[in-house]
């Protein structure tokens, strides 16, 4: 075992005897992100951005697992890593996910400069959305003008949270369709 393995989990076994201590989480941290980072930013090269919004997610998820205590059998650097990587997927997917609403419609504007065009283009939005059923309304609204996480959409239509996203693309579906019949 190398010098900085050894370290790495003496640091986790400080973090699971005192999970509040600040210090103790400093300390595992600043040994294990440069180790982990390295791991991510070799995995995900296309998009490196996310890698530091998944390393966070995964430290929030590691701060949980020390309050939580230890289990026998685990190793946990190695299962330390396996959150971070699947992290940065669950970011990855997040982001692929949100669109902005306007990027996807092309909402009817006779003249998109007149302030007219514009109050046509949102009334022809608002009755394409009022011809969609309420599902998909509840959708749209609380998604891309409420600004409600998937999570809580699919906690609140009580199903799974990777159905959200097909659900939304079939509401965004179906209102474009809307819209171009107009």
């Amino acid at each position: 075992m190398s010098e900085k393995s050894a370290a790495v989990r003496a640091a986790i076994e400080l973090c699971f005897l005192d999970p509040e201590n600040e210090s103790h989480l400093r300390a595992f941290d600043e040994l294990f992100r440069p180790l982990v980072m390295a791991i991510l930013v070799s995995l995900f090269r296309k998009d490196t951005s996310f890698v530091e919004d998944g390393y966070q997610s995964a430290f929030i998820k590691y701060i949980e697992i020390f309050r939580e205590g230890k289990k026998k059998g685990v190793v946990y650097d190695a299962y330390f890593v396996a959150i971070a990587k699947h992290s940065v997927i669950d970011e990855l997917r997040k982001q692929s996910k949100q669109v902005p609403l306007d990027e996807i419609l092309e909402l009817p504007t006779p003249t998109r400069s007149s302030e007219l065009g514009e109050q046509e283009a949102g009334i022809a939005f608002f009755q394409a959305l009022s011809r969609l059923d309420r599902r998909c309304q509840f959708l749209i609204e609380s998604f891309y003008v409420n600004g409600m996480s998937q999570q809580e959409l699919a906690k609140r239509l009580k199903i799974q949270a990777q159905s959200i996203p097909v659900l939304l693309s079939r509401c965004r579906d179906a209102l474009k369709g809307h819209l171009e019949k107009k």
